[in-house]
């Protein structure tokens, strides 16, 4: 399947950065969450998206493209579109949406 840039995925999925994801985009280490030292990993050092209003990838645009596509954290390089990881994705979109819309 390819990608069709919904950007469902850069909003609904836990989207973490390693040390080596913030060395390769130094961005990372100013705009994410570090996690506790306690929490961190070898995959998991900086969340992209850590307050209960933000739901989306701090570096998803406007447009639901990527801004540091080229330099993206591996876990969003493993990320291989599919009808059930999309469809995932944006059936969560939809439901937030439709919660949004009510009076």
């Amino acid at each position: 399947m390819k990608c069709n840039g919904c950007g469902a995925c850069c909003r609904k999925y836990p989207l973490f950065a390693s040390r080596a994801d913030a060395e390769r985009e130094p961005r990372i280490k100013r705009e994410a969450f570090e996690l506790p030292p306690a929490a961190q990993s070898e995959r998991y050092a900086y969340e992209l998206h850590c307050l209960p209003d933000i739901e989306r990838c701090i570096f998803l645009g406007e447009d639901n493209r990527c801004t540091i596509y080229e330099t993206r954290p591996d876990v969003c390089r493993r990320f291989v579109p599919s009808a059930e990881a999309c469809g995932m994705a944006r059936a969560r979109v939809a439901d937030d949406e439709k919660v949004d819309s009510l009076p």
